[in-house]
């Protein structure tokens, strides 16, 4: 009888010593992947304000036009957020990216009746992403809707905005990369940034190998519907800057 009890006390010391092996083994598989994982996203910081637009696209290197507003656009400036921008309650949508030159200055971007903002999203890093803007400046402005596209990279963080020119009243349309180090954060112009206009009644656009027409034929058309202004920006805003109506070089 003893002989027997000791077997069975074996079997079952063993049966715990290869089940903790196993679980061991598996927590440092899981590890193991978990650092191999690469970064399979980037982050964006996007801006504005009652009187601005800002939609975009994820995946895809075009965009559609809609009577009212962009069909199947993440919208940032919201009627909810265009009111709350108006009144001065409005407040921003952080998910820990770091303070940049623009957001220390946002104060700078408040106007009359529209306090500026910004929104922070998570996207796809390896697949286009598609950024619309525009402005009703008011009169004499040049601010037609346009859209741009680029390619973010993993791990990379970015920040799209309108800058208004009151003295030329033009807008400039920027995209940039936000460079962190322990002394400063920059803004660096991303290489890739293109213009792009509507999409195919295909879906082959959504691949990313996307012709680029000539830009803001059809945007031209409903603006002028919204009443507003559509006269093409000029190229000479500066060096960084990607003005509608203007190729990146």
């Amino acid at each position: 009888m003893k002989m027997v009890y000791k077997k069975m006390l074996l079997a079952c010391v063993s049966s715990v010593l290869v089940s903790s092996a196993l679980c061991v083994s598996g927590k440092a598989q899981a590890e193991e992947t978990q650092q191999q994982e690469p970064v399979k996203t980037a982050r964006i910081r996007l801006f504005s304000q009652n009187g601005s637009g800002m939609w975009f696209y994820r995946n895809q290197a075009c965009y559609q036009l809609g009577f009212f507003s962009p069909p199947n656009a993440e919208v940032v400036s919201t009627l909810g957020a265009a009111l709350s921008s108006f009144i001065g309650t409005i407040s921003n949508t952080r998910i820990g990216m770091p303070e940049s030159p623009t957001t220390k200055r946002l104060s700078e971007r408040h106007g009359l009746a529209s306090k500026a903002f910004f929104k922070e999203y998570h996207i796809d890093a390896g697949q286009p992403l598609t950024v619309m803007m525009t402005s009703g400046a008011g009169p004499g402005y040049e601010c037609p809707l346009s859209a741009y596209s680029f390619i973010p990279k993993a791990g990379k963080e970015y920040e799209a905005f309108l800058d208004v020119d009151e003295e030329k009243k033009r807008c400039h349309y920027q995209i940039r990369e936000i460079v962190a180090s322990q002394d400063s954060t920059e803004l660096q112009p991303v290489e890739d940034v293109k213009p792009v206009d509507v999409c195919k009644p295909s879906s082959a656009m959504r691949t990313g190998e996307a012709e680029v027409p000539a830009l803001l034929s059809r945007p031209r058309e409903t603006a002028a519907r919204s009443g507003a202004s559509v006269a093409r920006a000029g190229s000479d805003a500066g060096d960084g800057y990607r003005c509608a109506g203007a190729r990146p070089g």
